[in-house]
């Protein structure tokens, strides 16, 4: 069940209790009419009198009269859709929120804004085309738009628009054709290859797209070896070199892929396609290739290579230095705290991530982390209050904020009444996560429910036996102190 059939449910209780009182009310006026109108229109008629009506009776007003007589009727029926409606609502945020894995998973940022200035732009892209019909720039601003909207159909027909202003215009044939693939389009994919064949035989772009066709048909090793040679034809540009790399990663072919990233560290600034790639990041290639938006992305690309090498003190260092080459990012720092948590050098990843909250004060992922580690490992525990109750009073729904308060409040303020339902929440909206079934768990056995505080320990390490606090949850199923 999804919310969104909660929502048609509590619809429909809604409509049902309507109708219920709708009923209730006809049937009431009814019998008020014949009771104290009929029957009494009748008796006078007939010269009788009426015991159970005399004269001097007078006569109730409806609504009270309707109280009175059907009021058991509607105390049961106001009670049902009371209490259906209290379940809905305790029922919507765990199917809401249920999909949200991970201890440190941020809650998702609301896109709102973000998407009206999308359609804001969009709508006066459009208004400048109806103007400006042979404009073929911006003719392919449009077609930007639509694809980015999703408005796949509108962007393929705006795109060969531009095709037919321009013939010559690279970035339209390219972005044409990575668009034709991520929509099925496989025929029109491989046209627009013949088409940069020909107009364009020794440019990276051919290679690029019959890349992305390969590996949309499930040819990988093609597709890598088309991405070899759009790498060959422009070895100074980098957003291939990143592509490949990623690609590569894929393959766990490590040591190579540390030698191209150490080579792209050594070149200058990116060559004049590095705008043509960008501009089709809209569209990601089949397959689960991506390619990495930014040239920093080499040093991050670099440091996986090196942890797949076993080379944990170099990726260390490589990201130290991609954090110097870009001091404002807080980026490099949150990979530093990863790895370094990956490592089990708490002290050293909990400095990290105080440096992601320099530079970025609203990361509630860096903030998650601060306070998790804080708490787990006894580092600065008022702040590790702080910032969980900051991060509950604005993500009050997000499984991973509500563990972190809840096992604040239980494992060093002794709250035990306020933590367990915050740790019941998180532990059922995420069910995967050992480490919050870890905190349920020991809270429950903590409130003196041990059968099910002993279950809930065996599915968190049943569900992973190395997550932080595993030896913990250990010694409490063993029953150790």
């Amino acid at each position: 069940m999804s919310y969104k059939i909660l929502i048609v449910l509590f619809c429909l209780t809604t409509a049902g209790f309507i109708a219920f009182l709708g009923i209730t009310l006809q049937r009431a006026w009814r019998n008020y009419f014949i009771e104290f109108k009929t029957k009494r229109h009748k008796k006078r008629r007939r010269g009788e009198k009426s015991e159970e009506l005399p004269e001097k009776t007078p006569r109730p007003f409806f609504l009270f009269w309707w109280l009175k007589t059907s009021g058991r009727a509607l105390a049961i029926g106001c009670s049902a859709y009371l209490l259906l409606s209290a379940g809905f609502y305790l029922v919507w945020p765990l199917l809401r929120y249920g999909g949200t894995s991970g201890h440190a998973a941020a809650a998702i940022p609301d896109k709102t804004e973000k998407q009206k200035e999308q359609w804001k732009s969009y709508v006066e892209l459009s208004l400048a085309a109806e103007k400006k019909p042979q404009d073929a720039p911006i003719q392919l601003k449009l077609a930007r738009a639509q694809r980015d909207l999703g408005l796949g159909a509108k962007a393929l027909t705006t795109y060969r628009r531009v095709i037919y202003l321009d013939p010559l215009s690279l970035d339209a044939q390219y972005e044409l054709g990575c668009l034709a693939v991520a929509m099925g389009e496989t025929n029109l994919a491989a046209s627009q290859v013949v088409e940069l064949n020909r107009h364009w035989p020794t440019r990276p772009e051919p290679h690029l797209l019959q890349a992305r066709i390969d590996i949309r048909a499930g040819k990988r090793v093609e597709g890598v070896a088309q991405v070899r040679g759009a790498l060959a034809a422009d070895p100074g540009n980098r957003e291939v070199r990143l592509l490949l790399i990623d690609v590569l990663l894929q393959q766990r072919a490590y040591a190579e892929a540390a030698r191209l990233a150490q080579e792209g560290l050594k070149q200058q600034a990116p060559s004049r396609l590095d705008q043509t790639v960008n501009s089709s990041q809209g569209v990601p290639p089949s397959g689960g290739i991506s390619t990495p938006a930014t040239t920093s992305s080499l040093f991050f690309l670099l440091a996986r290579s090196q942890v797949g090498l076993g080379q944990f003190a170099e990726a260390d260092a490589t990201l130290q230095a991609a954090a110097a080459a870009d001091p404002l990012s807080p980026a490099p720092y949150m990979a530093l705290g990863d790895l370094r948590m990956s490592r089990s050098e708490y002290r050293r990843a909990l400095a990290a991530y105080e440096e992601v909250l320099k530079r970025d004060k609203e990361s509630t992922l860096a903030m998650n982390n601060i306070a998790s580690l804080s708490v787990e490992h006894g580092f600065d525990l008022e702040r590790a209050a702080t910032l969980a109750a900051r991060m509950y009073a604005k993500y009050p729904r997000d499984p991973a904020v509500a563990d972190t308060l809840g096992w604040v409040l239980f494992s060093q303020q002794g709250k035990l009444e306020q933590a367990l339902p915050l740790l019941r929440f998180a532990a059922t909206a995420a069910p995967r996560n050992p480490i919050h079934r870890y905190h349920y768990g020991a809270a429950l056995l903590k409130n003196g429910q041990v059968e099910v505080g002993r279950k809930e320990l065996a599915a968190a390490l049943k569900l992973s036996g190395e997550f932080d606090g595993a030896e913990k949850a250990r010694a409490l199923l063993g029953g150790k102190s």
